[in-house]
């Protein structure tokens, strides 16, 4: 399994960035935090997770291991794929996340694009 990436960006837009390694230009789906924090020709590492489904293989790229990890956990949640994880972590930062887990916070999770009440519910039983 990849580990992380490490390379030159060559073009950042909403939620992907183009990672260019070995002369390969890796379509990079990022959080908007992580997005946030790359510049177009700057040299970077970011820490990944590939989805493989029947369609494609999907590289996720995240600035830090704790970005990363939460992804990780919010994609075994049942009904929480990898998509609805993105847009989970580009809302909240994952300490913010635990504290809306902590304080049962469903208004905070549903505000979430993607992210129904039963949705919130059942991370909010699986993840506490």
């Amino acid at each position: 399994m990849l580990d992380n990436i490490t390379g030159k960006i060559l073009s950042i837009q909403e939620g992907v960035a183009v990672v260019n390694t070995g002369g390969f230009g890796w379509k990079v789906l990022t959080t908007t935090h992580t997005a946030a924090s790359l510049r177009v020709k700057a040299e970077v590492t970011l820490k990944t997770h590939l989805v493989v489904n029947d369609h494609a293989f999907v590289l996720f790229g995240f600035a830090d291991d704790a970005e990363r990890d939460l992804f990780r956990r919010l994609i075994q949640v049942n009904g929480v794929g990898p998509q609805s994880a993105l847009l989970l972590l580009s809302g909240f930062r994952p300490d913010d996340f635990a504290a809306a887990i902590l304080h049962e916070d469903l208004d905070a999770l549903t505000s979430v694009k993607g992210i129904g009440k039963k949705t919130a519910q059942r991370l909010l039983i699986e993840l506490k």
